[in-house]
């Protein structure tokens, strides 16, 4: 990773950073890999074990519901974010079926 000396030097200074420039486990255990960082993306995009639970919440790679915040998982909350955001874009999203393909329209 290649880092701006001034950025360098804030992060070793709020401990994030040692010395040598790497990732500080001590205070923050937090840390991961590449690997370890794309293993929930790479599940939440592959695993055909998510196709009958929409909405789950993953971490570290596994279905973590139990970690969800109570806000996240509301529905009107979830509207409203949908909205706001199809506004802010200026563009009508709509929602399909997982079984949905039709390639020539932009649905897939």
């Amino acid at each position: 990773m290649h880092q701006k000396e001034e950025s360098l030097s804030t992060l070793q200074a709020a401990g994030f950073l040692g010395a040598d420039g790497k990732p500080s486990t001590e205070k923050f255990d937090f840390w991961k890999t590449v690997p370890q960082g794309a293993t929930t993306t790479i599940v939440a995009a592959f695993d055909p074990r998510l196709n009958d639970q929409p909405g789950a919440f993953l971490s570290n790679g596994a279905i973590a519901n139990n970690l969800r915040a109570a806000h996240s998982a509301d529905p009107v909350n979830a509207e409203r974010l949908w909205t706001q955001t199809e506004e802010i874009l200026g563009e009508k999203f709509c929602f399909l079926s997982s079984n949905s393909v039709e390639l020539g329209s932009g649905r897939f």
